[in-house]
């Protein structure tokens, strides 16, 4: 049964990687497949066999140097790949691979290779080895050190890829505040609060430089602006729009720009008298905008309505309201919900 065993403990300084295959990433740097030469007859150890290697595809920054030793000219990080067919191997073998400076080994991994009894062969691949620190004039060389006299075979080879740097991205977080960046880049991306302690609004703009509006800060997400009255008021003023003791709900633009409100509330009449009543979005204290409503004799009916308005940064859009006449006439459940579509 073959089998593969580390034989030594690994080199604090050298990574281990797994067998698979290299990232289409690591395959853009330097990269060579070396090939055994022609079949070499390993003698029984001590002796020591280097293989000879041809080189068969890769990039120029890899070459065979010396006939057996692979040459690297851009330094960097190296991952080596090494599958090794041995043939009338009936022992063990030692699998050597050296990074070399100067005919000095900076750093090795050794692997012990074992036969399969029924073939006297093995076929497999040590684990891929990574030496960092490699330099440009560095080598690499592996060396076959087996129990008896066995055949390395030409289907043995070598597989060498520089592995990319890794460069960390830092994310590029919005800015948070109460105002939008004075002098913003093309795609630049802003939170805007009313408050940062304890904001009533978050809205997350993206600035479109390429846009024809005067409005190039676009809404992409974030909450709605809500002012919430629930109080029943009545209407003093009758046949005008009118606000009431709680004035509002409103909403002050906080910049211009464009905005879309929406509106709800409840119209009652308690006296049994006919009387149209309406509420409705209104710019400052003005006529409505967009209302809605009705005729009520006695009870109720909900007034629910939508704008997208034109703003001045300060300038105000509320919630105002109107009666025939004012006997019972009372208004609750009173909201107004702002979400912007694009701000200066």
């Amino acid at each position: 049964m073959t089998s593969v065993e580390e034989q030594a403990s690994p080199p604090t300084t050298v990574p281990w990687v797994p067998l698979w295959p290299l990232s289409p990433q690591a395959q853009q740097a330097e990269w060579g497949t070396f090939r055994v030469a022609a079949n070499t007859a390993l003698a029984a150890a001590p002796a020591i066999t280097t293989a000879p290697l041809t080189k068969k595809q890769g990039s120029s920054g890899l070459s065979v140097s010396g006939g057996t030793d692979i040459l690297v000219a851009v330094g960097g990080t190296y991952e080596l790949d090494v599958a090794v067919s041995i043939q009338g191997l009936t022992d063990w073998a030692i699998i050597s691979v050296y990074h070399l400076r100067g005919g000095a080994t900076v750093d090795s991994v050794d692997f012990v290779a074992g036969n399969n009894p029924s073939t006297s062969q093995f076929f497999g691949g040590a684990s891929s080895v990574a030496f960092g620190g490699v330099q440009a004039g560095d080598k690499f060389n592996v060396t076959i050190t087996p129990a008896t006299a066995a055949t390395l075979d030409s289907r043995s080879n070598v597989t060498v890829v520089q592995v990319p740097v890794a460069v960390a991205i830092s994310p590029v977080n919005p800015t948070y505040g109460t105002s939008l960046p004075a002098s913003p880049a093309d795609g630049q991306e802003a939170i805007l609060v009313d408050s940062i302690l304890n904001p009533t609004y978050q809205w997350r703009f993206r600035y479109n430089a390429s846009s024809s509006s005067p409005y190039k800060w676009e809404f992409v997400g974030g909450s709605d602006k809500s002012h919430v009255i629930d109080t029943s008021e009545a209407i003093g003023t009758a046949n005008a729009w009118a606000n009431l003791a709680t004035d509002g709900p409103l909403f002050t633009a906080p910049r211009a720009g464009e905005y879309r409100a929406s509106y709800s509330l409840f119209c009652s009449s308690s006296d049994g008298s006919a009387a149209i009543m309406y509420g409705g979005i209104c710019l400052g204290d003005t006529g409505a905008l967009s209302y809605s409503g009705g005729q009520i004799w006695l009870g109720g009916v909900g007034a629910v309505g939508e704008v997208k308005q034109t703003l001045a940064a300060g300038e105000t859009l509320k919630v105002r309201y109107f009666a025939v006449n004012t006997v019972g006439k009372t208004f609750a459940n009173r909201n107004l919900h702002i979400r912007p579509v694009r701000v200066a």
